[in-house]
């Protein structure tokens, strides 16, 4: 289970909490992660205690995981429900990166009254300032594998022909168009498939 909060959404502490539990429903791991007190959103601080939760569940070396979150909007985004945002690009990006170690897995959406554990670990790190020297840095994705993302979402696969939605470098490194752009791009091309 994950969860991860934002007081002010953004302006206020942030944090991040995650618990693994066995198939008994006991907790064998835990934890949480003060993320800083400015710029942070709520749904950044719900991706990252996402983002942690796997980690530790790989270090683990588990290999089938039931996913809960109280983030509807993570969850939809997971599943390929909703489309993702740049801002939360980069974040969905690393959560699917990480699940391909999986064998298997599931995410559903519960109600934060079945998600209380995460939630009292979020709140203690945002608290407490828990593990304040260690900040994880926000994870980063370019306009290339923002494309990606945006043609997963939308049903391709890489073996797929796909018409040119990819931003070609100029000799000085910056890419012919935006990952706003490639994504309108994607879609006017579904579109005229």
């Amino acid at each position: 289970k994950f969860d991860g909060g934002s007081r002010g959404n953004s302006v206020g502490a942030a944090g991040a909490g995650w618990a693994i539990f066995n198939s008994n429903n006991e907790v064998i791991e835990k934890g949480c992660q003060y993320l800083g007190s400015n710029g942070i959103t709520n749904n950044e601080a719900e991706y990252t205690a996402l983002i942690m939760g796997l980690e530790l569940a790989l270090e683990r070396k588990i290999t089938h995981l039931h996913i809960y979150g109280d983030s509807e909007l993570i969850v939809k985004q997971i599943n390929k429900v909703n489309e993702v945002t740049h801002q939360l690009g980069a974040y969905n990006f690393k959560v699917k990166q990480l699940l391909t170690k999986f064998t298997k897995f599931t995410i559903k959406h519960v109600l934060r009254t079945e998600n209380k554990l995460a939630d009292q670990l979020a709140n203690d790190a945002m608290n407490n300032h828990i593990n304040e020297m260690n900040i994880p840095p926000k994870p980063q994705i370019d306009d290339i594998n923002f494309c990606s993302l945006v043609l997963d979402e939308q049903g391709f696969t890489t073996a797929m022909r796909v018409i040119s939605p990819i931003p070609t470098a100029s000799e000085n490194g910056d890419y012919d168009r935006t990952a706003k752009q490639c994504k309108e791009y994607v879609k006017q091309a579904i579109q005229d498939l």
